[in-house]
């Protein structure tokens, strides 16, 4: 089972040196994890003071198995030591009932609904109300087509578009696409074209925002046909992307989203050559889109 970032960091006090000083690197830029760090080293300084106890090495290692319900009968040592002092075991229940929390079964729509605000049947409906108004000038256009007696002439136009093979689009302007539902996150609002940054240093995760809204906007099509790409907002939307990477860990689900993104950006500007190491980082990890990536991988070698 792949731990969370909180699960992560609760496991600072057993982590070697270099993977600690990995976990102190991505609180400091994300400061909402600040309190479960010293919650982490809080626990595990009382474990290392609290008398009678066995060595800090496996004190650590028994307390780890024992928040993960792998309690073992020569762990009673362990469990004492954590019922002869109220405050370890105050934090001790904490921290298992976070845990449990953590790994309890999660309903997806609930969850959305209770971390955006918003309710998907109430979306839902919106959308088939703004299809349902999209719709009417086309349907009025259609019925003012049908007066003037030219509906032939429509109907060969629409043929000569939807013929048009789509082996005309280059085979990288394919390989860049990417849809809307994922520039634009669910439960963030929508940056709209020309919206500046804010001033100073900003988080990595709204920088990535800024760079997926800046891609969305570099491209623009007519009838959907042989798109085109601003250089300037792709340059931009790069640039980003290159922050969050630098800021988030490699492993991390923002760290493989912005390089996938990164890779589609380099297609977008027809540079096959940068997208390439990236699509092979994302294809050899364990994200969602290394499947993707692979598929990508495989096109540019066609």
């Amino acid at each position: 089972m792949t731990r969370t970032i909180e699960e992560y960091i609760l496991s600072y006090g057993v982590l070697g040196e270099a993977a600690r000083r990995d976990v102190e690197a991505y609180v400091a830029n994300h400061p909402h994890y600040a309190g479960v760090l010293e919650e982490a080293r809080a626990l595990f300084e009382e474990i290392q003071s609290a008398p009678p106890r066995p060595s800090d090495a496996d004190m650590a290692d028994r307390l780890i198995d024992a928040l993960f319900d792998q309690v073992k009968p020569d762990h009673d040592t362990l469990l004492e030591t954590i019922a002869a002092s109220p405050a370890l075991s105050a934090r001790y229940r904490e921290l298992a009932d976070r845990l449990q929390r953590l790994t309890a079964p999660v309903d997806p729509v609930a969850r959305f609904e209770q971390l955006s605000g918003h309710s998907l049947a109430d979306l839902a409906a919106d959308r088939e109300e703004q299809a349902r108004r999209d719709r009417a000038p086309l349907q009025r256009a259609g019925r003012f087509l049908r007066r003037r007696g030219i509906v032939l002439a429509t109907v060969a136009v629409v043929c000569l578009l939807v013929g048009i093979p789509s082996a005309r689009l280059r085979a990288i302007d394919r390989l860049a696409y990417m849809p809307a539902s994922e520039l634009d996150l669910d439960g963030y609002d929508t940056i709209v074209r020309g919206e500046a940054l804010p001033d100073g240093d900003i988080p990595a995760d709204l920088a990535y925002r800024y760079a997926l809204a800046s891609f969305k906007h570099a491209r623009s099509s007519g009838f959907g046909l042989f798109p085109r790409y601003d250089a300037d907002a792709l340059d931009r939307s790069a640039a980003l992307l290159k922050r969050v990477i630098q800021d988030a860990s490699s492993t991390s689900f923002l760290g493989q989203e912005a390089r996938f993104a990164l890779a589609k950006v380099y297609l977008a500007g027809s540079d096959a050559s940068d997208a390439r190491p990236l699509l092979v980082e994302v294809a050899a990890g364990d994200s969602h889109r290394a499947t993707e990536a692979a598929e990508l991988l495989a096109r540019l070698r066609d």
